[in-house]
């Protein structure tokens, strides 16, 4: 039996629900409503043990930072399939973290310590701004953002655990962490 750490995603007709259990494919099932049957069961060419960030849907994808891996997965709603893979933090750490959205850049907090940006589109991987120890946030910069310190906190160790998902209002996003620190970063266009 499996369990259920996420908060799924409903529509009209389906419920989407990601399953926390021990390895296997991508533990995320599409349901009818109606009939209780499965539609599909999520397939990729990498494997990972559980879901335990609540989904996130964004561009017909369902949003998914590997548990126990360091894959960050874009799977197709419609059909389960693994459209997106790519390598995002550690391995080895858990996800707890869902991602947040502006403009097609992923923002996805792990538990390295890291706020992972990923171009969707591109499927790159733009850059990672650290948030551990006494570290300053620097300026980056990718495509047409810019990312700048607003607030930063000290950590006491590199450990922070990112059980919070961020939020993007119009030009901020906002994160907190399990050590009780709270980040505020400025994303503005040029």
């Amino acid at each position: 039996m499996s369990e259920v750490y996420s908060r799924p995603i409903i529509d009209s007709t389906n419920l989407i629900v990601g399953l926390c259990y021990a390895g296997g494919n991508i533990p995320l099932i599409n349901v009818d409503l109606k009939t209780g049957k499965k539609n599909w069961h999520a397939t990729s060419q990498s494997k990972m043990g559980n879901i335990r960030a609540n989904l996130v849907e964004y561009k017909n994808h369902i949003w998914i930072g590997g548990t126990y891996s360091n894959k960050f997965f874009g799977i197709d709603k419609n059909t389960g399939k693994s459209t997106f893979e790519i390598e995002a933090g550690a391995e080895c750490f858990p996800a707890w973290s869902a991602p947040a959205f502006k403009d097609n850049i992923a923002f996805l907090p792990r538990n390295d310590g890291y706020l992972h940006i990923i171009d969707i589109n591109s499927k790159e991987a733009v850059d990672k701004i650290d948030l551990k120890v006494d570290k300053k946030i620097p300026k980056y910069e990718y495509g047409n953002e810019v990312i700048d310190e607003m607030y930063k906190y000290v950590r006491h160790k590199w450990e922070n655990y990112f059980y919070s998902t961020p939020i993007v209002k119009e030009k901020s996003l906002f994160i907190g962490t399990e050590e009780g620190y709270f980040y505020s970063i400025n994303i503005q266009n040029k």
